[in-house]
């Protein structure tokens, strides 16, 4: 048997067996019969409990609330009593209202003589079926006791039954194998939330947006979040309290975006981040070659590279590099056009990209061919190239002697290093150096 004892509780005990004595007396004298043998004998259940229900809740202040104290597995139950204490600077009792389970055995006494002291922080229930012999199998609510919490006050409260006693139908003691408290958090702090990631003014390219933010409140285990984006609910869900939570939105839209998230607890109190801008840019930077051109011969050992990157898109990051790469080899960073120069004879193969701010990168290539000397574009060095360069010998462009291919060093005029250069290559054939043929 357990029986929880608190406080002053003298004379309820007296009181409940004053009413069952009333009780039965009444049906004996009522129907002028005694309990025969066949009358319903009790049978001690497996475990018998008695709890407050729900175990846990909040409320916020000045709220209105209801605590149930119920029975579980009991067999043969012909009355009930308990008392509930609580703290009544925190809440007061506003009622009590006799639970149905005892009643589906028939016709009770014991409602409306409740005993409600809110100054002390007490409430005591007592209830019997009329009829002796009778009783009730199961599990079900005992009492409602309702709540109005005071305004301006926070905490968690206990809830904690004492005096809790069952009789059988025959005036038996049942044994009660737990008794189990409750408590109710009263709420007036809202939660706290903050965006971890992603920072403000980041960029994001074709990647998913990964939404991480921490979430606290003083009284919930889990909070109620919405993710909003540009000021529409974008995803929602539960968040375990004072933890990071981390949400996939997926691919967002190009261009700029506005991030929130919005957090609520059990009683309704919310609160929401500072929002956090990002940038989306899906689209990477084009780039065109404009020289050296595709398919073409160049007579110098040398050739000028110019290009255009154009980081395009609605809301384009920008570009933040450029840089070539010849033939494969070690990438070269360029900030514009400039001479690729020390050529050996022949094909080479070059390829020019720009990264734009999302690591987003677009990229041009030709192939070209170069032949030092060959100003004629025969394939071959000889008297013909010299007499190429030496018309144009001394001259810049604009001069009308002006000849771009006997720029052998691409330097914007024709002198004696071009001269030099010629010299050094005459009598090259690059029909079988480059195997042109």
């Amino acid at each position: 048997m357990m029986t929880k004892t608190k406080g002053n509780k003298k004379g309820i005990g007296i009181l409940l067996a004053a009413i069952l004595v009333i009780s039965v007396s009444t049906v004996i004298i009522a129907s002028s019969s005694v309990p025969t043998a066949e009358s319903k004998i009790a049978i001690e259940p497996v475990a018998t409990t008695v709890s407050v229900d729900p175990a846990s809740q909040t409320v916020q202040p000045g709220d209105t609330f209801d605590v149930d104290v119920r029975v579980d597995d009991v067999i043969f139950m012909g009355a009930d009593q308990g008392t509930l204490l609580f703290d009544p600077t925190a809440m007061q009792v506003t009622g009590v209202t006799e639970g149905d389970f005892l009643k589906t055995a028939g016709s009770t006494m014991g409602a409306g003589m409740e005993i409600i002291d809110n100054v002390n922080g007490e409430v005591t229930f007592f209830y019997t079926l009329i009829a002796q012999g009778v009783g009730v199998d199961g599990s079900g609510i005992l009492a409602t006791i309702h709540f109005q919490a005071e305004p301006d006050v926070e905490c968690t409260f206990p809830l904690e039954l004492t005096d809790v006693i069952l009789s059988d139908g025959n005036g038996n003691q049942i044994t009660i194998d737990a008794i189990n408290d409750g408590t109710v958090k009263i709420d007036n702090t809202p939660p706290t939330v903050e965006i971890l990631s992603p920072y403000d003014d980041v960029w994001f390219d074709s990647e998913d947006v990964y939404v991480t933010f921490h979430a606290w409140d003083n009284k919930a285990d889990e909070l109620y979040y919405e993710i909003y984006v540009d000021g529409e609910p974008y995803a929602s869900g539960m968040a375990p309290n004072c933890t990071e939570t981390t949400v996939d939105l997926g691919i967002l839209d190009e261009c700029d975006h506005v991030i929130s998230v919005y957090v609520e607890d059990y009683v309704g109190k919310w609160n929401e981040s500072e929002e956090v801008t990002i940038h989306v840019d899906l689209y990477p930077p084009e780039v065109e070659i404009l020289t050296p051109e595709e398919g073409q011969v160049y007579a110098g050992s040398c050739v000028i590279l110019d290009f255009t990157a154009d980081d395009v898109g609605e809301c384009p990051s920008g570009i933040v590099e450029t840089y070539y790469v010849l033939d494969g080899g070690t990438p070269v960073t360029i900030t514009g056009s400039t001479t690729i120069e020390n050529l050996d004879p022949c094909d080479h193969t070059l390829l020019v990209c720009a990264v734009d701010q999302v690591e987003k990168e677009g990229c041009d290539e030709v192939i070209f061919d170069v032949y030092p000397g060959d100003i004629t574009g025969d394939g071959k060095v000889n008297i013909f190239d010299l007499q190429q360069l030496a018309w144009a010998f001394n001259s810049v462009p604009g001069d009308p002697n002006w000849n771009e291919k006997a720029d052998l060093n691409c330097d914007g005029k024709v002198n004696v290093f071009d001269l030099q250069i010629l010299g050094w290559n005459f009598g090259n054939d690059y029909t079988d150096m480059c195997n042109l043929m």
